[in-house]
């Protein structure tokens, strides 16, 4: 089975550490929804973005 959509938005306790496992966790991933999910950085999210892009 391949999961290709996660959304943990408005999980409050949903950290930057627990938003790269989520993204890790299955190489068919192609969207996480992070809406009001207060403790992940958008300054994470753009550096993990970052690195998605250069392992393309």
């Amino acid at each position: 089975m391949t999961i290709e959509t996660v959304d943990v938005g408005w999980c409050k306790e949903i950290t930057d550490h627990g938003a790269t496992q989520i993204a890790q966790s299955s190489k068919s991933l192609r969207y996480l929804g992070l809406m009001r999910c207060d403790q992940v950085s958008s300054t994470h999210v753009n550096w993990y973005l970052l690195q998605c892009e250069s392992e393309c």
